[in-house]
């Protein structure tokens, strides 16, 4: 897939996270561990928007109406778009250069270990 915004990125990977949230949730309550909805976390904030906002946009007529499949979800309860912010998003070290320092906070957050 090619994507023509970082917005029409994010919305991408924002929807193919839904898919899988919305299966985990479903194999987590058929195993007997009820949750109502999968929190799902973003430093986009224009994805954010578009996702939660049901409204068409001119700016956003190129995304394809799959990747809206999210709004229905959040509509629904099944998931919930939170902001993540930048100075504590671990996700950051598969995408980005980051310091040294960074780098050791994400692998805490993430509990990644030496052994």
């Amino acid at each position: 897939m090619v994507a023509l915004s970082s917005t029409e990125a994010e919305c991408m990977a924002l929807t193919d996270a839904s898919k899988e949230a919305v299966w985990l949730l479903g194999l987590m309550n058929e195993l007997g561990f009820e949750q109502e909805a999968v929190d799902i976390y973003s430093d986009s904030q224009s994805a954010i928007a578009l996702a939660k906002n049901i409204v068409h946009h001119e700016w956003t007529k190129h995304i394809e109406i799959k990747y809206h499949f999210i709004r229905e979800l959040i509509y629904n309860g099944l998931v919930r778009m939170k902001k993540i912010a930048i100075e504590t998003n671990p996700a950051d070290i598969f995408t980005k250069v980051v310091p040294v320092g960074k780098l050791q906070e994400a692998l805490e957050l993430l509990r990644v270990t030496e052994n």
